[in-house]
């Protein structure tokens, strides 16, 4: 210990080297004590770009009495997983010690080089084994995507009609699909398929559902099981989306890095995302026009009257990506397994911004349908409840990311 005490004695005078890119500033780091190898960075991210929710690729440095810059890797905090989300104030926290065991000098540099990448990062990609995300203009269709990466595409903010018409062939009254403007203010990632289960296996551990597959969604998981019984279970009243660590979602925040805030999407977020622009009752852009089989609905998706079509090889809940994707390239938001969304459930209070549900339920909101129902209750506005620690084959959910 006392080595440790002379060897970081001096990093409380390290000074930052120029960062390569515009957008970076205020850089400014210290060691938390003599004795403690650990040192906290602060820095700030300036978007180039116009968007509500800029995207960041951030990469941080060190050198040596002004020798060859180095990677740091034993970094905690913002921009850690190699992206981040909005401008502003950041904060990591490099473990020193650990990263350069025996570093003596006092001639020490920390810069951040960070890009604002949000026209090219349509996509982001957790690999799944190591927690590394990065981004991508583009999605390939592949069985990796759907086992050993978590695909998200990024939805820009934006206001829509939210809810059905009371014409509108299963429009229901009584679960209140009463039609309302909503705005979302902020972007947001949500995933490309509904989360299979060797994703989930890969960041829970092991794999609950009733109805094996490696690629078909993760069935009979809870909504406690996917936030937790205490932060998680609080929904909207913690602030910053908070979930319990042992989590699912925990989880997946501890392996891609603490300033990547996965979660469930709320329930104005998966029916925007799930329209797509469209205002009809399939993300199609056509109607409904039979309440048990529809011939859209065919092509968009599992549900009762098609299970046995051979579509992804099973007669349930199937494959993911087995139909037709919507214009933003979301797959299976019609049928296949219903999806948890943050919301409890409840009535809709009329036009909103960025709605996240009453305070207090014994319901959870799922959307999107199942492979056994008929299909007027696989459109985009239906709404069912379920309570968080129910387990059913049909119930399964699809990732998302706040800013």
């Amino acid at each position: 210990m006392k080595k440790k005490a002379l060897i970081f004695s001096a990093l409380l005078a390290i000074m930052s080297f120029t960062a390569a890119a515009d957008v970076v500033s205020g850089i400014s780091f210290a060691q938390r004590w003599p004795w403690n190898g650990k040192i906290d960075i602060n820095y700030t991210l300036e978007a180039v770009s116009q968007k509500t929710t800029p995207v960041f690729a951030v990469n941080f440095y060190g050198r040596i009495n002004e020798g060859e810059p180095f990677e740091l890797s034993a970094l905690e905090g913002d921009g850690v997983a190699g992206i981040t989300l909005g401008a502003g104030v950041k904060r990591a926290t490099w473990n020193a010690g650990s990263d350069v065991p025996g570093l003596l000098t006092d001639a020490l540099q920390i810069g951040i080089v960070a890009l604002d990448v949000t026209e090219q990062a349509n996509y982001l990609k957790v690999e799944l084994d190591s927690g590394k995300v990065n981004y991508s203009p583009t999605f390939t269709m592949s069985d990796t995507a759907k086992s050993g990466e978590l695909w998200l595409r990024r939805v820009e903010n934006g206001s829509f009609t939210m809810g059905s018409p009371a014409a509108e062939i299963g429009h229901n009254k009584y679960a209140d699909e009463s039609q309302h403007q909503v705005t979302l203010t902020k972007s947001f990632y949500i995933g490309v398929f509904e989360t299979t289960q060797r994703q989930y296996e890969l960041i829970a551990g092991s794999d609950p559902s009733a109805l094996k597959g490696s690629m078909r969604p993760v069935d009979s998981v809870t909504y406690s099981a996917l936030r937790g019984a205490a932060y998680g279970a609080t929904w909207p009243l913690e602030d910053d989306n908070r979930v319990d660590r042992t989590s699912f979602f925990g989880k997946l925040r501890d392996k891609t890095g603490n300033g990547l805030k996965f979660d469930l999407p709320t329930e104005a977020m998966w029916e925007y995302a799930c329209r797509a622009g469209t205002t009809t009752a399939w993300n199609n852009g056509e109607d409904i026009t039979n309440a048990l089989e529809d011939p859209e609905l065919n092509k968009l998706g599992r549900y009762a009257a098609n299970k046995t079509d051979g579509k992804g090889g099973y007669s349930e809940h199937t494959t993911v990506g087995s139909y037709l994707p919507n214009d933003w390239g979301l797959y299976d938001m019609h049928g296949n397994v219903c999806e948890w969304v943050l919301d409890r459930l409840g009535n809709f209070s009329g036009d909103a911004t960025d709605p996240e549900g009453p305070s207090d339920g014994d319901y959870c909101v799922l959307k999107g349908g199942r492979w056994s129902y008929d299909a007027d209750d696989c459109r985009a506005a239906g709404r069912h409840g379920s309570g968080a620690i129910l387990i059913r084959s049909f119930i399964g959910f699809r990732a998302a990311l706040f800013q």
